[in-house]
């Protein structure tokens, strides 16, 4: 071979973005992986939709990961390779659409490569001396096979699962177990260093002549074990620790640690005493006055008196409901948390009276603490996140909707002014009233939804529609035309909007050009963002220019993947290009893209930057409270926390109201898109 040849395999079958690069088939020069195992851990098991859209986040990320890890451009690449099937439909579509808009533009081959033909042909790059013909076991999630390969591309079916497929089989048991995703590593992980002949449970023998498999009985039979055992030893409650336990374990319900304390598990018990003890005394030296603190938040200004000693006016500190307010969440925050270690108090007793009444050797500390490193690695890994989510992202986020509820706004700023609890009265100044701040509301609602529908569907057409010029038949230079447009994302967005914005001021460059062309007087100009009809138009246009591009390159993908046979079946049949279109294109378009409309609806809802950095919500209202004619509920609940007068009060209840509104729409919405009710539909 004179040269060799660089190879960029894509694959996006499942739940994992993934990227190679190889030179002449078997040696690898980069091998980049997105897992996506902590998303869908919480689910116990892959979501299609969630797996297309992390796919569409991380493929190009991924792709040029791989290529700088090689070493190589785009220009280097002599084949481009491909997951073509069988597989998730939607994430298929990601890796596809991708690999045919790189071999398109790079005018290289495409190459659709079988997911199980895969797996396969893996052993060539591990075992680089390997050649046909061999038998090779293929298992996975989806798929149990024996294949005899008497060359590369000859492959014969000796057996195959006649039910499940034996990870389907593993990530049932697992899930069932309780163990952590995936859970077929996790149980095999742990089968190594358990009893072989701790329970034996029956198989299927098939025909004396047949290699087939079968693992539905064994997945079965596990579960009814399962179950089972469950019904003789049900599971820790605080209720079944109660009436059930002896005396050391209800004496934790009021000393924790005590059950194991007395029991010698010395360590734990003194880690739990010692918890107890710690919440005691924050709740009697700061807790109790936090929590009625935020009964009332404050009771006494901060003043001026005179000191008579002095012959002048002194400062006379009083309370601050801010830091009352803060200082109740946290004494609730702190609280709760004591709540989930007291009930974790109330397991480890009740478990402990189990095991001694089975006869059983309670775990010693050591072991304890070793399993949070072995199979609760999970716990420990997630509990320093977890900590930080609690610390910067809950406990603010309770404190601001808290205020939604009190009148901390300009009138109330403590030491000086204390504010207090109003309950609702803040949403219904906002939702029910005539008063000036009720009417900039739903003035500012009606534009931020205009927008967002104009923002959303208008790039979505508009990108669709110029993805379809660019693809169809008979357009010429069509790589040319692509990087054009996708130039315009290259730009930083503030750049361009700034610029955007100098260009269309009174007296900016867009003016200046209509003035010198005649078009308008020397005296005149087109009030481009001073005036609110105008403004709101321009920022609606400005917007088309950022988004179509995004949008044309999706689809782009898309409409280079969808079949040419249906196309051609279609024009037998006799429809047109219209017919064909809506039959055909959109349906293919909007499968894959709905889940992404939805997440663009709710990102113009929200769409801070266009606003802010175009017309910073102006032109400026008299008819409106702190708020312009092209501001958004998020722009106006900014200007109202940083602007000189400051309702903290009213932007948190707008704040409450944009999340109620975008949560609402994106949960019903989504159940409705085909991509949510019609997989099955799709799949290959």
């Amino acid at each position: 071979m004179d040269k060799d040849i660089i190879t960029l395999a894509i694959e996006t079958s499942c739940d994992e973005t993934s990227c190679a690069v190889l030179r002449n088939g078997r040696e690898v020069l980069s091998n980049i992986i997105s897992s996506q195992i902590d998303i869908h851990r919480k689910f116990g098991g892959v979501v299609p939709e969630v797996a297309s859209r992390k796919h569409i986040e991380n493929i190009n990320l991924i792709i040029q990961e791989a290529l700088d890890e090689a070493n190589i451009t785009f220009n280097d690449i002599d084949l481009v390779g491909v997951t073509r099937g069988p597989g998730l439909v939607g994430a298929l579509l990601v890796g596809i659409s991708s690999a045919k808009a790189i071999a398109y533009a790079l005018d290289r081959p495409l190459v659709g490569v079988n997911h199980i033909e895969g797996h396969i042909c893996a052993n060539y790059i591990e075992h680089k001396d390997l050649e046909p013909p061999f038998t090779c076991l293929v298992v996975s999630g989806g798929h149990t096979y024996l294949v005899y390969v008497r060359d590369y591309t000859e492959y014969e079916m000796v057996g195959r699962t006649r039910d499940d497929a034996a990870g389907e089989a593993f990530d049932k048991v697992a899930r069932t177990l309780g163990l952590s995703y995936p859970g077929g590593p996790e149980i095999d992980r742990l089968s190594k260093i358990g009893n072989p002949n701790a329970i034996q449970f029956p198989r299927v023998y098939l025909e004396n002549d047949s290699y087939d498999f079968s693992f539905s009985g064994l997945k079965t039979a596990v579960l009814n074990y399962l179950n089972t055992l469950e019904q003789k030893n049900e599971r820790y409650s605080i209720i079944s620790a109660f009436l059930r336990g002896d005396f050391l374990t209800k004496l934790s319900f009021l000393i924790m640690g005590a059950s194991n304390l007395f029991r010698g598990q010395i360590i734990k018990g003194l880690l739990f005493l010692f918890t107890e003890l710690a919440y005691i005394y924050y709740l009697t030296s700061a807790g109790i006055s936090a929590l009625r603190g935020l009964r009332t938040l404050g009771t006494k200004e901060q003043s001026m008196v005179f000191d008579e000693s002095q012959g002048i006016f002194v400062v006379q500190k009083g309370d601050n409901s801010m830091l009352m307010l803060l200082a109740g969440v946290v004494a609730i925050a702190v609280t709760m948390l004591f709540l989930v270690i007291w009930k974790a108090n109330i397991n480890a007793a009740y478990e402990a009276q189990n095991l001694k009444q089975q006869g059983k050797k309670l775990p010693t500390f050591a072991m304890d603490v070793a399993s949070y490193f072995d199979k609760k690695l999970y716990r420990t890994l997630m509990s320093f996140p977890l900590i930080g989510i609690l610390l910067f992202n809950i406990l603010p986020l309770m404190f601001m909707i808290l205020i939604g509820f009190t009148n901390f706004d300009h009138e109330h700023q403590p030491p000086g002014k204390l504010f207090t609890w109003v309950g609702l009265d803040n949403f219904k100044a906002l939702l029910l009233t005539g008063e000036k701040i009720g009417k900039t509301f739903w003035g500012v609602l009606g534009w931020t939804l205009i927008w967002a529908v104009l923002a959303t569907f208008l790039n979505y057409i508009g990108g669709i529609l110029l993805a379809l010029l660019i693809n169809r038949e008979g357009t010429k230079l069509k790589g040319f035309w692509r990087t054009i447009f996708v130039t315009s994302i290259a730009i930083p967005q503030f750049v361009s909007l700034l610029v955007i914005r100098i260009m269309l001021n009174d007296n900016g460059a867009m003016n200046s050009l209509l003035q010198d062309l005649g078009i308008i007087s020397r005296d005149k100009f087109l009030p481009f963002l001073s005036d609110p009809t105008w403004a709101r138009f321009t920022v609606v246009i400005v917007n088309l220019w950022i988004g179509i591009p995004y949008t044309m390159l999706i689809v782009t993908g898309i409409l280079q993947n969808i079949p040419k046979e249906l196309y051609e079946s279609a024009k037998v049949d006799g429809a047109n290009a219209f017919v064909t279109f809506i039959k055909i294109t959109m349906p293919y378009v909007l499968f894959v893209t709905s889940p992404y409309l939805i997440t663009q609806f709710i990102g113009n809802i929200n769409n801070f930057n266009v606003i802010y950095f175009l017309t910073a919500g102006g032109p400026l209202s008299l008819d409106y409270y702190q708020a312009g004619k092209t501001d958004l509920l998020v722009t106006w609940l900014y200007r109202l926390t940083t602007g000189s007068v400051k309702d903290y009060s009213y932007a948190s209840a707008i704040g409450i109201m944009v999340f109620i509104l975008s949560a609402t729409f994106s949960l019903i919405s989504y159940r409705f898109t085909a991509s949510y009710k019609r997989e099955e539909d799709f799949q290959q």
